[in-house]
């Protein structure tokens, strides 16, 4: 427009000089013709001139229409990029060309922990760096300065008094026309999520790669080989493991590649067929096996990882077939020799070991829930208390002993308030009115805010008491104003700042560019939907196309375009619009993130809205790999026969796979963090957190052995190993442990020990057996020498005294025919007792020395007392007799048990020579399951002491001056004979009893 008036100007001053000019050669009539000349030329450069003026107004009436448009779609834009600046999903700074703060969005100001972004203007973006990257990030400005194209790198961020976060910066900077650096213009993006993924994907190719490497089992991925027939014929071999090569000492460069026929040409038909099915299927299987050509037994497990192939773990279990097969002979061996005695004892011992077991574990489980209940009131970050209605405290925790004091029998109004009496209003002791819980805050003595729960409690002495918890409030209080004048100041900042942001198209584009975000406005007044450049190459379509809703929704991915309808459709009636979804562009299939912001009128119809749309398709690809890489990982992990499990550096439990929840029966999450203690043996658990902390400070491998208990309450035995998982930094980031079960192995080792102790045992018990028939055999040859000598004396003896029986009785019949020979009549009788004497000691001694011959038959008990009892009636003159008996038949011989109760009265009735009290009684009884009959004999008389006592089953041994010294010897033997027990108890002046104990048979 200004170019227009110069040439309108100089047109006119040419013109005037044009009409002097004329006016001169007017006068000059030589120079008329060249003046006429120069006239017409003139004028027909006037003419030119206004054609041109002509043009050149049109030209500049049409760029002021294009001026006036371009500045409204310039303030169009201006508003569009506001919006974006404030609204963009990541931090944006302005700097100068030095990199002092010139412009900040909120979100850049919240990266750096300051809400005021005014108190961040002109402040070097470098001091939001961390300090040993400061130097790069100085460079990296100086190399955009140069530079034309957007830069981008990876730093970190160091907010106020907060952790630094990894961030990725996009540069680009501004010229002017001499194309001098204005302006920097930054995208700062947090990449603390993205790099965690990427982290974590790599931890999860590690704990991969260390599980591969450092799992003691053996593993291989096979593929099959079918014959024309489909069945299968032979595997090939496509990756091992170390222990592999340890387990069947092939090596890695001698299989990979090759098949199993090729390798071991004489493997079975079997594992072909085994693992053909399982590939082939997909069914795993389980199984334990002996290999012919390694010459070891395995123990299988086989799955299917991909089609036509299958993976195998394993273990050599070679030593412990072994194991079993020795312990089986070596317990046949042994039971075959101690199976009657074996049972009797494994029975009590069982019954026994089940009832201390039962008691301990009750004693142990009630002493840890008391331990666990007072552990955690202590611990409470609260404080609980319990009150007697006359203001008492009998129980405090520690949160409360900490904050008011010990009570030291003082009542509470007493040491709380310093009171000497109770307080006016007492809101805890409205609960012994109402008898209801009851909730009400309360300023402490110690100036802080408590939430008070007060509810009535019975006392295990039935008494009513109050127990009061309290939560300090105090915080949350002061936080709740602090956030609500924060608030506050925030909305003020917020709309001082709203009005202060503009920039230029250009400066929207390289910023939505630069962050893969693109944006949209809608103006339903106007009917206009009008997309960003960076929109236009997020979904591919070219800027110009007309655009619908309909447009924007064929661009949607067949699967997710009625989920996007549905979202939107739903944004329209007021709901939230924030959602990920795929988009086709060509031949690419995109993920885009989208989010809206729409507006309303007073009658809640749509007026328009403004979006963006984030391509977020490098993000979904490293979710995706992570997640491939989480389900290899998962599925190997599962596929172990092991628990399998990972932990934190600290060693907290994150997770377990599938075989601890099926062993244990908990559900999911039960045993994570450290709650898989309570599943643990409590005896195990001292040493393996002292083993744990030892693993920790060193480094190193965890190993270690402890009981778990199964679903069904049994406790197993379990080897556990964990192994560090270190970052690049070389520190531990997490553990990655087994648990293998060696309960049939510690079986084994106890049944072995058992076993050993048992043969021990029957060893000494065999010696002892050994050592009673020498000295049963010996006695026996004693007692057949004893017999032979007897047989010799009693027949040597015999005779001659039946010539002196006979002479006596002569001797006294012709005394009795001479009256008045008194000396000789006691001499004879004297002579015939101790002759009766000797002929009664030659039939003890002929009863004690040949063998025992029984010739049981069903008796009574009361019928063979009575017969005793009647053989010594005489000798129980001035004695008091008492008999209780049960009815009991028993199945003995009747001559020889009368024999020894006959024997065992005469000895009570001889110890009580001036009278006294026998008793006898018998009952039925039960020993070690069997029933058995007792029968005693006892008396008041003098006793016997104890060096006597302990002779008094010795033959020959008596106190008697007229006694043999077999009468209980005797006893003893046949009672032996019945496989029955005589016991002799005995005070002195207190009397003696004899106890029989033989066992009583069924009749049938």
């Amino acid at each position: 427009m200004d170019a227009s008036k110069q040439t309108k100007a100089q047109l006119l001053k040419e013109l005037r000089s044009a009409r002097k000019r004329i006016k001169e050669l007017e006068k000059s009539e030589v120079g008329a013709k060249r003046t006429k000349q120069s006239l017409d030329q003139t004028v027909e450069k006037l003419r030119n001139a206004v054609e041109e003026l002509e043009v050149a107004e049109e030209e500049l009436r049409q760029q002021n229409e294009q001026l006036i448009i371009a500045e409204e779609m310039a303030t169009s834009e201006r508003h569009r990029y506001e919006s974006l600046f404030e609204f963009a999903p990541d931090g944006y700074v302005v700097t100068d060309p030095d990199g002092f703060i010139r412009e900040i969005n909120q979100n850049a100001a919240d990266m750096f922990t300051c809400s005021a972004r005014d108190k961040l203007l002109n402040k070097p973006l470098s001091s939001f760096i961390v300090k040993a990257e400061r130097a790069a990030f100085h460079n990296k400005l100086a190399q955009e300065k140069k530079s034309k194209r957007t830069l981008t790198f990876e730093t970190r961020v160091q907010p106020r008094k907060a952790t630094p976060f990894p961030a990725e910066i996009s540069i680009s900077a501004e010229r002017d026309p001499k194309n001098k650096t204005t302006n920097l213009r930054l995208l700062i993006r947090n990449i603390s999520e993205r790099k965690k993924m990427q982290e974590s994907l790599t931890r999860s190719e590690e704990r991969y790669r260390s599980l591969f490497e450092g799992m003691t089992e053996g593993f291989a991925l096979h593929e099959i080989i079918c014959d024309k027939k489909g069945e299968p014929c032979d595997y090939r071999f496509l990756e091992i493991n170390p222990s592999f090569e340890r387990l069947t000492g092939l090596k890695r460069s001698d299989v990979i590649g090759k098949t199993v026929l090729e390798v071991l040409p004489e493997t079975e038909p079997y594992w072909i067929k085994t693992f053909g099915a399982v590939a082939l299927t997909g069914r795993p299987v389980h199984f334990e096996n002996y290999s012919t050509p390694l010459k070891r037994y395995y123990e299988v497990f086989s799955y299917r990882p991909a089609p036509r192939q299958f993976a195998v773990v394993f273990m050599d279990i070679t030593e412990r077939k072994e194991m079993e097969e020795a312990l089986r002979k070596a317990h046949d061996e042994l039971e075959i020799r101690v199976q009657e005695r074996t049972t009797e004892l494994r029975e009590a011992n069982a019954s026994l070991q089940t009832e201390i077991v039962s008691r301990e574990r009750a004693e142990e489980a009630a002493k840890a829930e008391r331990k666990r209940f007072f552990d955690v009131l202590e611990t409470l970050p609260a404080y609980l208390v319990l009150l007697t209605p006359d203001y008492h405290v009998p129980f405090d925790n520690r949160f409360f002993r900490e904050r008011f004091g010990e009570s030291q029998g003082r009542r509470c109004f007493e040491y709380l308030f310093g009171r000497t009496e109770p307080c006016e209003v007492c809101e805890t002791y409205t609960v012994l009115k109402t008898m209801k819980p009851h909730r009400w805050e309360w300023l402490g003595p110690d100036g802080r805010n408590y939430d008070i729960y007060d509810f009535p409690f019975t006392d295990t002495d039935g008494s009513t008491l109050i127990m009061e918890t309290g939560i300090d409030i105090t915080e949350q209080k002061q936080a709740q104003e602090a956030l609500r004048k924060l608030n506050e100041t925030l909305e003020q900042r917020v709309a001082e700042r709203t009005a202060e942001l503009h920039e230029s198209r250009d400066d929207l584009n390289r910023a939505q560019a630069v962050a893969h975000t693109g944006s949209w406005r809608l103006d339903v007044r106007k009917n206009e939907l009008l997309w960003s450049d960076e929109s236009h190459r997020i979904f591919g379509i070219p800027p110009g196309t007309p655009l619908t809703y309909e447009t924007f929704l064929a661009a949607v991915h067949p699967d997710d375009r009625e989920y996007v309808d549905t979202k939107w459709k739903a944004a329209v009636r007021g709901e939230p619009y924030d959602i990920e979804h795929r988009i086709v562009v060509g031949d690419t299939v995109k993920w885009v993130r989208e989010r809206a912001e729409l507006e309303f009128d007073k009658d809640d119809a749509l007026l328009g809205g403004f979006g963006t749309a984030q391509d977020i398709t490098e993000r979904k690809q490293a979710e995706e790999a992570l997640r491939e890489s989480e389900e290899r990982f998962r599925a190997l992990a599962e596929a172990l026969p092991q628990i399998v499990w990972t932990a934190d550096a600290a060693g907290g439990v994150e997770w377990f796979n599938q075989r601890w929840y099926d062993y244990t029966g908990e559900p999911q999450g039960v045993g994570e963090g450290w709650s898989w203690g309570k599943l643990a043996h409590p005896d195990d658990m001292p040493q393996t957190l002292k083993k744990w902390q030892e693993a920790r400070e060193e480094a190193a491998l965890f190993q270690n052995e402890i009981r778990v208990r199964r679903r069904d309450g049994l406790y197993r035995w379990f080897l556990v190993r964990a192994w560090p998982l270190r970052n690049a930094d070389g520190n531990i980031v997490r553990w990655f442990g087994t648990n293998t079960d060696i309960q049939d192995m510690k079986t084994a080792e106890e049944a072995l020990r058992e076993s050993e102790e048992r043969y021990r045992q029957l060893s000494e018990n065999l010696q002892e057996t050994v050592k009673k028939q020498v000295e049963e055999l010996r006695q026996a040859q004693t007692l057949a020498a004893l017999g032979q000598m007897v047989s010799v004396v009693a027949h040597e003896i015999r005779n001659p005294l039946h010539a002196i029986n006979f002479g006596i009785e002569s001797l006294q019949k012709a005394v009795k025919q001479a009256e008045g020979k008194s000396e000789i009549t006691e001499i004879a009788g004297e002579i015939a007792y101790g002759s009766k004497w000797l002929n009664g000691v030659i039939e003890e001694l002929l009863y004690y020395a040949r063998p025992v011959t029984l010739e049981p038959s069903w008796r009574e008990i009361r019928n063979i007392v009575d017969d005793a009892l009647l053989q010594t009636g005489h000798k129980l003159q001035e004695i008091s007799v008492d008999v209780n008996l049960e009815p009991i038949e028993i199945f003995v011989d009747a001559a020889r048990m009368t024999r020894v109760l006959v024997n065992l009265i005469s000895n009570a009735a001889d110890a009580m020579p001036g009278g006294g009290n026998l008793k006898i009684y018998a009952q039925r009884c039960e020993s070690d399951g069997r029933q058995i009959l007792k029968l005693c004999v006892s008396d008041t008389g003098c006793g016997i002491r104890e060096e006597i006592l302990e002779k008094v089953y010795e033959p020959f041994f008596t106190t008697k001056a007229r006694g043999t010294g077999l009468g209980i010897s005797i006893c003893k033997k046949l009672i032996e004979a019945h496989e029955g027990n005589l016991t002799i108890r005995s005070k002195v002046n207190e009397g003696t009893k004899a106890e029989i104990m033989l066992r009583i048979v069924t009749r049938g």
